[in-house]
């Protein structure tokens, strides 16, 4: 049990680092690596897209450059909400605690993700961002509540099927 709090909390904690310099980088930076995840979808999910002419190419990639980053922002706090989630459970904490503590963590942080981007030059905090972020730990958090649930019925189906076949 001390092992998986030392590896879930440093995981939470080294994702948070993560995070964290994430939003450190400048606007340019931040586009740069938006536009280069966008290009990417490209290449792997778009028919013929290596053979658009630059221009088009650049209207591909502003055109799902937001649903790219939000998706970015979900899933990143979908994965900080788990962390914490698995973290707090390994300190014993019952799960509905554990689960309104790891998303109270999560969206605290995104919060101040937030605010420190104001910080950042070509960068913005903005509100909606928080919703968003928030949003990603409570369904990252729900996911991981339905696979504890699940785990727990099939244990417990399993132990039921062994002591009724002996």
């Amino acid at each position: 049990m001390k092992a998986r709090r030392i590896i879930f909390t440093s995981a939470a904690i080294a994702w948070m680092m993560l995070i964290f310099c994430m939003s450190a980088q400048n606007g340019p930076e931040s586009s740069g690596l938006s536009d280069q995840i966008c290009a990417l979808f490209g290449h792997l999910f778009v028919k013929g897209y290596d053979s658009w002419n630059a221009v088009r190419q650049a209207a591909f990639r502003e055109s799902i450059s937001f649903f790219v980053r939000k998706a970015a922002h979900m899933t990143e706090y979908a994965i900080l909400g788990i962390l914490w989630l698995q973290a707090l459970r390994a300190y014993g904490i019952r799960l509905r605690r554990s689960v309104l503590f790891s998303f109270l963590i999560s969206a605290g942080y995104a919060a101040t993700d937030e605010a420190h981007q104001l910080l950042v030059a070509g960068r913005a905090g903005q509100i909606r961002d928080v919703v968003i972020d928030a949003a990603g730990a409570a369904i990252g958090i729900a996911a991981a509540c339905i696979i504890i649930a699940v785990r727990k019925n099939h244990s417990s189906f399993v132990k039921k099927e062994k002591a009724e076949n002996g």
